[in-house]
């Protein structure tokens, strides 16, 4: 896919009408949940529209060898996240994140990072993000950086059920 850096750094997309999803699905042996999850985004037409870049490949890669390939046997196995909240239920001796386990997670919210910026045992890692951003010279979120998140006013306290984008299948819990 071609694509340019245009002002401050956000990259401009062409789209490319021959693109074709099969392909890296083969060439990758992409599991079947993953092609599930593709088709319901609709990435295919994403690329070829110019609206998403998709990565040369889909994991990492280092010198032709693969890590962190992603792999999710719950969500394989279909159990969802009442199903593990349910067997968790009695059994109070252990404690899950409010939020998530992912600190620092593009799909937070602000409000969710805020919360995390508050939190004693995530205070380290959002500095870490805040750093790297500034390293970078470019944000993870489209709209703030981690420390304009941090200095914005604090919003209301929300519900966790208001969170739906934790709940898509994309994150862990």
């Amino acid at each position: 896919m071609l694509h340019d850096i245009g002002p401050a750094g956000t990259p401009f997309v062409l789209p490319d009408p021959a693109f074709d999803i099969q392909t890296v699905i083969r060439k990758y042996r992409i599991p079947g949940y993953l092609v599930n999850w593709w088709d319901r985004m609709d990435v295919e037409s994403m690329v070829r529209r110019g609206e998403r870049i998709l990565k040369p490949t889909p994991f990492n890669e280092y010198d032709g060898d693969y890590y962190r390939v992603p792999s999710f046997p719950l969500i394989e196995a279909g159990i969802t996240k009442a199903d593990v909240v349910r067997f968790w239920k009695d059994k109070p001796e252990y404690v899950f994140p409010p939020i998530s386990n992912c600190v620092m997670c593009f799909h937070h919210t602000i409000q969710q990072h805020q919360k995390q910026w508050q939190h004693p045992q995530n205070v380290a890692k959002m500095h870490w993000a805040a750093d790297a951003e500034a390293k970078k010279g470019y944000t993870f979120l489209k709209k703030y950086s981690m420390e304009q998140i941090r200095n914005l006013p604090i919003q209301t306290e929300l519900e966790f059920s208001d969170f739906s984008g934790c709940d898509s299948g994309a994150c862990t819990d």
